[in-house]
């Protein structure tokens, strides 16, 4: 059974904690019979409240065990990221749109957004389709493309 893949990011420190992508069955690195990857880095900040952390950490575990747990059709893995329990960052990888597009509006993402509504402060997000041969994206590019108003990845 996969441990709580979010355990280690619940710190409270002001530097990054930074889980590694891993694809289904804990796979590190990309493995896709594409030629393309979708990736979408999102960004959550939480309020500052007692406990919204805890209540992130919880909602995030409960969605992210279960993609690990029940791997997509189309998933080709994740990493998160956080800064002192206010700022979460998750990075997935999609072998195409529909296929992610079927996981938000799967039960438990779907339930986990609609209760985010209360504790988030805001949130963006960016699609970056990039060729399946430059391998895994890392934290610097995906968080490149959230500073971008129109960002596009294109080789």
């Amino acid at each position: 059974m996969r441990t709580l893949f979010l355990l280690l990011l619940v710190g409270c420190s002001k530097s990054p904690e930074i889980q590694p992508f891993q694809g289904p069955d804990g796979v590190e690195g990309l493995e896709t019979g594409v030629d393309e990857v979708l990736w979408v880095v999102t960004h959550l900040r939480v309020r500052n409240a007692p406990g919204p952390g805890g209540r992130f950490g919880e909602l995030a575990n409960t969605i992210g065990n279960d993609l690990f747990e029940n791997p997509r059709e189309g998933w080709l893995g994740a990493s998160f990221r956080n800064i002192g329990r206010l700022d979460w960052w998750t990075l997935t990888a999609w072998e195409s749109e529909e296929a992610m597009n079927a996981w938000v509006v799967s039960p438990d993402h779907a339930t986990a957004m609609a209760e985010f509504t209360e504790i988030a402060v805001s949130g963006e997000n960016k699609w970056i389709r990039r060729p399946a041969s430059e391998g895994v994206m890392d934290w610097d590019t995906a968080l490149l493309a959230l500073e971008q108003p129109d960002f596009s990845y294109a080789r």
